[in-house]
């Protein structure tokens, strides 16, 4: 470079060249670069919100991981006693041998308690057992360190039969016409003291399952009422839905209700129940095992009562339908089609009326209507039972062993 230094450097006229006439000027698709810029806004927000996620999804499987790990049950304890007597009320306490925190299958955080005793607050002796009770938690009040349970389920209980009062078994065809007032306002009560508490411990369903009565049958023998699963839940006219099975002697039927409120007490009730298996309490056999008399068939009922509270007039009306199914007389079994019987009770005369109404027996029709009442209350009938008076009105009687013609007629009994 110091060989050059001071010399001068010509360019010629032919020297200089146009840009545009440049080889790098005449290439077909220039390449242009672009330096990228920083994240965008909504690229932040993106990132945040994964973020977020991911630390929930995290603390959620660390969450599982401690409530079905078992690590919370031993403080859980004294917590789910509380909880379970503010639901059974102050005339009984609760002991639970072993609660355990878990997941249900539905997702809900569930509170479970094993060996679950009931016991009297007066005198102290158990009045029954249960062999695990699930309480459905608020999640939210259980972060704040509160147990506070939405729902109750109980499963198989067992009475202790020496608390119960010394009677034979429930027989249904031994009822009392004029008793029938005192059954539906006992009735009433029992609904009283489960809205009672449900509102008390803030529940908003109470479930019971595996709970078994004996009913005596109209044969003698002795029939077991199991009440299978029985779900009471607050609806949103402050009334109770009640749904569930209950099976007769192995025959499952569906139960569906709602009792209204009026107040502070229960005011109505609307019921229905189907598949009701009448032959297991009502049919009679033969001393070789043979059906004798009685209906073989399953039934559907409604009822519909209202209590009497604040003036109202107490009103029950029993609706049951049958729609296939046998009647045997003396061993002969009679084809019962579509049948309606309607009844309702007279409180004034303590009578069951028979409504318009038709039994339908092979090709037979009987429309009728009646009333029964204690027997006892006939003039010069001092033994119990029933009092019917029936009265049937164009009934057509159309044999289908025979080739004779259909025959109609009234009948007053």
């Amino acid at each position: 470079m110091s060989e050059i230094r001071g010399e001068k450097v010509v360019f010629r006229r032919r020297d200089i060249v146009c840009m545009h006439e440049l080889p790098s000027a005449q290439a077909y698709e220039p390449i242009v670069l672009h330096a990228t810029d920083g994240p965008g806004f909504f690229g932040v927000c993106w990132r945040i919100a994964a973020g977020c996620v991911a630390l929930a999804v995290m603390l959620g499987l660390l969450v599982f991981a401690v409530i079905e790990g078992g690590l919370a049950d031993a403080s859980l304890n004294s917590r789910a006693i509380e909880a379970l007597n503010r639901a059974v009320g102050p005339d009984y306490t609760v002991s639970v041998e072993r609660t355990v925190l878990r997941f249900s299958q539905y997702g809900k955080l569930t509170l479970r308690a094993e060996n679950v005793s009931f016991v009297t607050a007066a005198g102290g002796r158990s009045l029954a057992s249960t062999s695990a009770v699930a309480i459905a938690l608020d999640p939210l009040a259980l972060i704040g360190g509160r147990v506070v349970a939405s729902s109750i389920a109980v499963n198989t209980v067992a009475v202790d039969p020496s608390l119960l009062p010394k009677r034979q078994p429930v027989d249904l065809t031994a009822l009392r016409v004029g008793s029938v007032p005192a059954h539906l306002e006992g009735l009433f009560k029992a609904l009283d003291d489960v809205d009672a508490m449900v509102s008390r411990s803030g529940l908003e369903t109470v479930t019971i399952a595996d709970l078994a009565f004996p009913l005596a049958a109209r044969s003698g023998a002795t029939v077991p009422l199991v009440v299978e699963s029985l779900t009471f839940t607050r609806d949103a006219d402050d009334g109770i839905a009640i749904d569930g099975r209950v099976s007769i002697a192995g025959e499952t039927a569906t139960l569906a209700a709602r009792a209204a409120r009026s107040g502070r007490a229960i005011a109505g009730l609307d019921a229905s129940i189907e598949g009701v298996a009448l032959g297991a309490l009502l049919m009679e056999y033969a001393p070789g095992g043979e059906r004798h008399s009685g209906p073989d068939l399953v039934a559907r009922a409604e009822v519909k009562g209202e209590r009497a509270i604040q003036g109202a007039r107490p009103a029950l009306a029993v609706t049951v339908e049958a729609s296939d199914g046998l009647y045997y007389f003396g061993g002969d079994a009679t084809r019962i089609g579509p049948s309606r019987v309607a009844l309702y009770y007279d409180f004034d005369r303590e009578a069951v009326e028979i409504a318009p109404s038709v039994i339908k027996a092979g090709q037979s029709a009987f429309p009728l209507t009646g009333a029964i009442v204690d027997l006892d209350r006939m003039p010069g009938a001092g033994e119990p039972g029933y009092a019917i008076d029936l009265l049937v009105r164009d009934a057509e009687s159309a044999p289908i062993d025979t080739a004779e013609k259909s025959v109609r007629f009234d009948l007053k009994a």
